[in-house]
């Protein structure tokens, strides 16, 4: 299942991207995120994060999952590729940002799902509205964050 998404932000491009790339701000705009523990964070350099490993935390109703990922592409302040492997399904993150004026940008985000069996690929076509309204709901939180950040100054 692939799903695309475009958001626009009335912030400067490196403050939104900073949203979707600072580890610290994640659980702001992602509700269901309990934690992430690093892997090779020591090995790795932060201005050029890819091969960086790491396990996130999600809560999924009354459970947590586990998903295991890794940053694929990374180009401050205007691309992001995350990929999660969980119990339930592959997934490929793609955040990209453009300005498109002073003060404004654009993020046109991407999210792959392979989901594992068949009747999970079943359920994600049945409950593919839903599965797209939660990244709306998660983008436009951080487009809001990003938004009040940039007016704060």
């Amino acid at each position: 299942m692939k799903l695309t998404f475009d958001v626009h932000i009335a912030a400067p491009q490196a403050r939104a991207f900073g949203w979707a790339a600072e580890a610290e701000k994640l659980a702001q705009w992602m509700p269901d995120l309990e934690h992430t523990e690093y892997q090779n964070k020591v090995s790795i350099d932060p201005a050029n994060p890819v091969g960086l490993r790491f396990r996130q935390h999600m809560r999924a109703g009354k459970r947590v999952l586990v998903y295991e990922g890794k940053i694929i592409e990374y180009l401050k302040p205007s691309l992001l590729v995350v990929e999660l492997d969980g119990p339930q399904f592959e997934m490929r993150l793609s955040y990209q940002f453009r300005a498109t004026a002073a003060g404004r940008c654009a993020l046109y985000a991407t999210v792959e799902l392979r989901f594992k069996t068949l009747s999970l690929r079943l359920w994600g076509l049945l409950f593919r509205g839903g599965v797209r309204k939660r990244f709306r709901n998660q983008l436009e939180c951080l487009r809001q964050l990003a938004e009040q950040e940039a007016q704060a100054e």
